[in-house]
């Protein structure tokens, strides 16, 4: 059975589908409602996406709020791998951060000054990305708001 892992305000990442509905990415949002024990939807939560926008009726735009699955929300990673000084070998598989979305690749070159080419699962396009836009892929195990919880998919 889900437990309540987030509050109010806390900062988190929503598994979200792609445009092409192909492949998986995560987004960065703020809790804006936990569930209650009475409501009708108690393994959802009430989050504002701070990347996606929609367009509001005079032309402006605000930030998506949503009711997702309890399951498809995780606390935000550790930091990235250029704010840890750890670099990244081939083949090892990383988020990237790209589109103000990360999404999961695998590194298939390394380049100079720290930059990295990643391909996703969906394309079979390399792409370039600085080392600061990378993190350590993990996969978020759904039991408690700690580290020991990401499991690293090597």
């Amino acid at each position: 059975m889900w437990q309540q892992h987030f509050n109010k305000g806390d900062t988190v990442e929503v598994l979200t589908r792609s445009n092409d509905e192909a492949t998986y990415c995560y987004h960065a949002a703020t809790i804006l409602r936990s569930p209650a024990k009475k409501r009708k939807k108690k393994n959802t939560l009430y989050v504002e996406y701070r990347t996606i926008k929609v367009p509001d009726a005079d032309g402006s735009s605000r930030p998506l709020r949503e009711h997702v699955e309890a399951s498809r929300v995780r606390p935000p990673l550790p930091q990235t791998a250029a704010e840890t000084g750890r670099g990244f070998g081939l083949c090892e598989n990383v988020d990237a951060f790209g589109g103000n979305r990360w999404r999961v690749g695998s590194v298939v070159g390394i380049l100079m000054n720290s930059k990295y080419l990643v391909v996703f699962s969906d394309k079979e396009e390399q792409v370039e990305f600085e080392g600061c836009d990378l993190r350590i892929h993990r996969d978020w195990n759904d039991v408690t708001n700690s580290d020991s919880n990401f499991t690293v998919l090597e």
